[in-house]
């Protein structure tokens, strides 16, 4: 724990002290990390996730 970053460590320690369970669904939720880009212009509307080129070709 001596890692983590302080806040985390301060909500462990309440956590446990409270003695609360996290729900077996629970899920990590990160927020969007690339919404600036979107607001600067530098993510275009017409480009695709999955368009990757192949760098090879198969015979």
């Amino acid at each position: 724990m001596q890692r983590k970053p302080l806040a985390w460590q301060e909500r462990m320690l309440i956590i446990i002290e409270q003695k609360n369970k996290i729900p077996k669904n629970w899920k990590l939720s990160m927020p969007d990390f690339e919404s600036h880009y979107d607001e600067m212009g530098l993510i275009e509307d017409d480009q695709e996730e999955n368009s990757a080129s192949k760098f090879w070709e198969e015979e």
